[in-house]
């Protein structure tokens, strides 16, 4: 087993530098790397209890990127995000030059003006894993792989209006020139509460009512700050139908999904 990983194409790298750029503004810590096949699951935690065996959601974000092949099946570590984000600076990669319009930071849907050039060239699409591993809790918290059931659907514009709500929450409740661990705690507390109207209105046959009610605010939070909910809109204008999530719900844990990513949540 490789303990690189090359991605099938630049597209693919790109989307993982972007993920990356996004996580560490929301907490600059580890991100888990987890290969089945040619696919590299990429995850990280934007809320988490406080401490082991305390109370409280955990919430994560994770994105797919395809690999050029299996050799780096069955990898599964979890390194720093800041570790990652200096190896993807390297591969010498186009930034945010696009063909297409596609705004800096969101997840790709041009192709950038050296795609075509690059797709022939591992060395731009490889990530060598840092050697340096993190032990995190969250990374040991395992989502269930079958069994969800289907809760409804997440417009986007809820999301997005319910993801600045808890941003506005938890800039309110900041004391003046707070540090970082102020803010960690702030977060939770504010983040952790159930989000209000957040599905749409029709309920599934058979669907858990419940599980509807147990979405944190930090689900919106998350699925806005990762980027999973495509570039934002000028106000008065609503998102795509593609923006929209879709809810399900299994045991104790929900998840948000889209084309861009998931978001998972342990209540």
């Amino acid at each position: 087993m490789t303990r690189d990983l090359i991605f099938a194409d630049a597209r693919s790298a790109e989307d993982l530098r972007t993920f990356v750029a996004r996580a560490r503004q929301v907490d600059d810590g580890g991100i888990r790397l987890a290969v089945t096949g040619a696919v590299v699951a990429a995850t990280v935690c934007v809320l988490r209890p406080p401490g082991f065996g305390e109370s409280g959601p955990t919430v994560l974000g994770l994105r797919t990127m395809a690999l050029v092949d299996e050799s780096a099946d069955g990898l599964d570590v979890t390194v720093p995000l800041a570790a990652v984000a200096d190896r993807l600076a390297r591969t010498g990669e186009a930034g945010p030059d696009r063909v297409g319009g596609t705004q800096a930071g969101s997840f790709r849907t041009g192709a950038t003006r050296d795609e075509a050039t690059q797709a022939g060239d591992p060395a731009s699409r490889r990530l060598p894993i840092p050697p340096t591993t993190l032990t995190e809790p969250w990374a040991g918290i395992a989502a269930p792989r079958r069994g969800w059931e289907p809760l409804g659907v997440a417009p986007a514009d809820r999301l997005r209006d319910a993801a600045r709500h808890g941003i506005e929450l938890v800039r309110d409740a900041l004391p003046k020139d707070a540090g970082s661990a102020v803010l960690h705690t702030v977060r939770r507390a504010v983040l952790a509460v159930p989000a209000e109207g957040l599905l749409d209105d029709e309920l599934p046959n058979g669907s858990d009512a419940c599980a509807r009610d147990r979405i944190p605010l930090a689900a919106a939070y998350a699925a806005e700050l990762l980027g999973f909910l495509g570039p934002s809109v000028a106000p008065g204008a609503t998102s795509s139908p593609a923006d929209d999530m879709a809810a399900f719900g299994v045991q104790r844990w929900v998840r948000l999904s889209n084309a861009r990513g998931h978001v998972l949540v342990k209540v």
